[in-house]
């Protein structure tokens, strides 16, 4: 008896933040993105312009703007196709204010284009690409 007034009342916590339990609605192929490259070095996406490049970044790291996060699985998601990316070292994301930064390797750099690449097969949309 005990034990099950207990349990129910860790899961209201939960629940009264929004936080979803089993991922979301805008992870996947719902939220597809529209980071597309062409070859005038720059993409079109919901009326931003995205620089992007085939060269390597000459920074340590870059900041990315991206929306469509909302939840730790959408993190994740990102996080993974990021860390697939040759000289990506650490990717760390602010959900709140879609930011992304990611950190490279000391010996190899991505390339925008490889950035901009990752964000789209998560699923998300890529707004800006900032070295830093």
């Amino acid at each position: 008896m005990i034990r099950s007034s207990i349990s129910s009342l860790l899961f209201v916590p939960a629940l009264l933040t929004g936080v979803a339990l089993t991922g979301c609605a805008s992870s996947g192929s719902a939220n597809t993105a529209s980071a597309g490259i062409d070859s005038n070095q720059s993409s079109q996406t919901s009326g931003a312009l995205v620089q992007t490049g085939s060269e390597p970044i000459e920074a340590s790291s870059a900041v990315m703007q991206v929306t469509g996060m909302s939840c730790p699985k959408c993190a994740n998601n990102i996080t993974l196709q990021l860390k697939q990316v040759k000289g990506v070292e650490e990717v760390l994301i602010n959900m709140g204010i879609g930011q992304v930064i990611v950190s490279f390797d000391a010996e190899t750099h991505p390339t925008r284009d490889q950035l901009a690449s990752a964000i789209q097969r998560a699923g998300f949309t890529l707004q800006s690409i900032t070295a830093r």
